[in-house]
């Protein structure tokens, strides 16, 4: 069974784990020491305000996916937009429906927070992301995604 649902700081241990996958699937391999992870993730989600949200996904009582995302403001008509800035299935989770799951739990709170759309960016070359986008009815635009490093 899949349940969908708002991060909770209870889930803050198991996500550092996931997070970690996140990055390794991104190439990253050394990592902070994990009461470091597990402060800064309860600081972004938790703290006052807090810099982020996330929705998260478990299988079984497992924690297997997430969405994290931030609103926007001004958008079409000075209404606000979300911001999907990482949708994650762990690896042993794929297929299960759990990242349409995520979009889909994504754009009801999009709607209760009458955002004027949902905007995210696929890595060049992701083409699996691409398709399996495109196959749930996402559009694909002409901007170009610029960054300033911190």
């Amino acid at each position: 069974m899949i349940v969908i649902g708002p991060a909770d700081r209870a889930d803050v241990p198991e996500l550092v784990g996931l997070l970690e996958e996140l990055d390794r699937h991104y190439g990253k391999t050394e990592f902070e020491a994990v009461d470091v992870r597990e402060r800064r993730i309860a600081d972004i989600l938790f703290g006052s305000p807090p810099l982020s949200s996330a929705l998260v996904a478990r299988r079984d009582g497992v924690l297997a996916g997430i969405a994290t995302y931030s609103f926007h403001w001004p958008a079409a008509d000075l209404h606000t937009s979300m911001f999907m800035k990482d949708l994650f299935v762990a690896d042993g989770h794929r297929g299960a429906g759990i990242g349409e799951g995520l979009l889909r739990a994504l754009r009801k709170v999009a709607a209760e927070r009458e955002c004027s759309r949902i905007e995210w960016t696929v890595d060049q070359g992701n083409t699996g992301a691409e398709r399996f986008y495109a196959a749930l009815g996402a559009q694909r635009t002409d901007k170009t995604f610029y960054r300033w490093p911190g």
